[in-house]
């Protein structure tokens, strides 16, 4: 996990700091070491929606290092204190260069993370009746 670690940039955040917007485009995934952070649509609009709370070990910002896509929400702090590690895209590719099992784990947790994700809404649109 050495070659991982050495790639993560520690970052602080206070409550109502914006990590990242949507419509922006991206290029770091972001994983929460303490406190929590909320995604949310449609960020200080009178229609602003939270879709999750995201806590201790779960990451964000995954969808924009598998796909050149604006990010699809923002995100921001919570509470005080609130840490997050910092992974860049192109550390993700040195990762799979230079320790490709770590790369794979990487991308096998964030995978599992997508899906839990997915089937939640899945829940919330079946729950809905539609």
């Amino acid at each position: 996990m050495r070659n991982l670690t050495a790639n993560l940039r520690a970052l602080d955040y206070s409550p109502g700091n914006v990590v990242i917007t949507e419509g922006t485009l991206g290029d770091t995934l972001y994983i929460i070491s303490e406190g929590s952070m909320e995604v949310v649509k449609n960020l200080d609009s009178p229609n602003e929606v939270i879709l999750d709370t995201l806590g201790k070990g779960e990451t964000f910002g995954e969808m924009s290092i598998i796909e050149s896509a604006a990010r699809s929400a923002s995100v921001r702090a919570l509470e005080e204190p609130t840490k997050v590690f910092a992974l860049h895209k192109s550390d993700l590719h040195r990762l799979f260069k230079t320790a490709p099992s770590q790369f794979v784990l990487l991308i096998l947790n964030i995978s599992r993370d997508l899906c839990r994700r997915l089937r939640k809404v899945d829940d919330l649109y079946a729950a809905r009746g539609n």
